[in-house]
């Protein structure tokens, strides 16, 4: 961490992988604001939609947004209810801060769970910038990761429980020397196996084609901590990977640059 720190070309490239990463959410999520539920009447050819909920967010430069705004997608836990988060609860600048953890209900009863704050020094430090969706493990609590903010401002690993008690920072990104478990995550999944897998951005390894490092897989289980699984080469394996998914066969599948990989939890990676 601290060769990078020293090096302004590095830490120029990090911060525009990371912008970049950003914008590519911005562009699908800002346009998207409300929460709705989706039903037929009639027929098969004449489907309702009923808004549940809308993120008001006044449009002056500089708005505040209590609630909220940019929601990402929705999951429904074992408790019937609906879980998310909005990216941004400052709206109107170059670079919105901020985001909120909430519960719909299906009849569209809205409960504000957490706000993504800064501290006096406006630090992050429990996040910045939720990314995608959450994921309920078998403990019954959320998890989930932010693009921004912790103890480095390369994102976080949380926890939070469907009540909106017990947030905690479980893993705060590009902690580790040279970055080597990765920044800017994704969001995780639930394995079959009940552990949480992910993805980061870049990091993971200095000596590549990418210079910051060109992202990672990791696991993460309470008891053990973030494991980093792999960290991408930039060249053959691609790089700055997208989210994952695990197949039927137990293996992990996803997009890295424009190569779309398969990975097993032997550590192989192939196209």
């Amino acid at each position: 961490m601290e060769s990078m720190a020293r090096d302004p070309e590095s830490l120029a490239a990090k911060a525009v992988a990371r912008h970049l990463v950003k914008i590519a959410s911005y562009r699908a999520l800002l346009a998207c604001a409300v929460v709705i539920g989706a039903s037929t009447l009639g027929s098969a050819s004449e489907p309702a939609i009923q808004q549940l909920f809308s993120f008001p967010c006044p449009p002056q430069q500089f708005g505040n947004c209590p609630a909220g705004y940019a929601p990402n997608v929705l999951i429904q836990a074992s408790d019937g209810n609906f879980y998310g988060a909005a990216q941004l609860t400052t709206e109107g600048t170059s670079n919105p801060q901020g985001g909120t953890l909430f519960k719909i209900t299906p009849a569209g009863q809205f409960t504000l769970l957490f706000t993504f704050s800064p501290n006096k020094n406006e630090n992050y430090l429990n996040g910045n910038n939720p990314a995608t969706s959450l994921v309920e493990a078998n403990d019954g609590f959320l998890y989930g990761t932010t693009f921004e903010g912790g103890a480095t401002n390369n994102g976080v690993l949380f926890r939070i429980g469907k009540n909106g008690q017990g947030f905690a920072v479980l893993h705060n990104f590009c902690s580790e020397a040279n970055c080597a478990d990765g920044g800017t995550p994704g969001g995780v999944i639930l394995g079959h196996d009940g552990r949480l897998y992910g993805t980061t951005a870049f990091g993971g390894s200095v000596n590549t084609d990418c210079g910051v490092g060109c992202g990672t897989i990791f696991r993460f289980t309470p008891a053990t901590g973030l494991t980093t699984l792999l960290a991408f080469n930039g060249s053959s394996q691609g790089g700055s990977p997208g989210g994952l998914v695990q197949g039927n066969d137990g293996n992990f599948y996803g997009v890295a640059g424009a190569e779309v990989f398969r990975f097993s939890l032997s550590g192989q990676l192939t196209d």
